[in-house]
């Protein structure tokens, strides 16, 4: 099989055909069987930037939810301190 041949268009050809691929000689196959090992590759590689990506969001939103916790926290804390002073002025 010729290099300038693509590996996808070739098996799309045998297909069409009904040649079995089995009958590429080995020297031939690498080359016809690049363009999976590659395909592959990046399909992994977008699984693994997804699975990244995922991982960051959920940090994202425990961060988010954790902030605003404090937030809360710390509002529901000036409200009884106001709430304490005020109090203490009238004793």
């Amino acid at each position: 099989m010729p290099r300038y041949v693509c590996g996808p268009a070739a098996k799309v050809e045998l297909e069409f055909w009904g040649i079995p691929d089995i009958i590429i000689e080995r020297c031939c196959y690498t080359h016809y069987n690049a363009f999976n090992s590659t395909l592959k590759a990046l399909n992994r590689l977008e699984k693994d930037r997804h699975d990244s990506f995922s991982s960051r969001k959920s940090q994202m939103i425990h961060e988010i939810r954790q902030n605003g916790r404090n937030f809360r926290d710390m509002h529901h804390k000036f409200l009884t301190t106001q709430i304490h002073q005020r109090l203490q002025r009238y004793e």
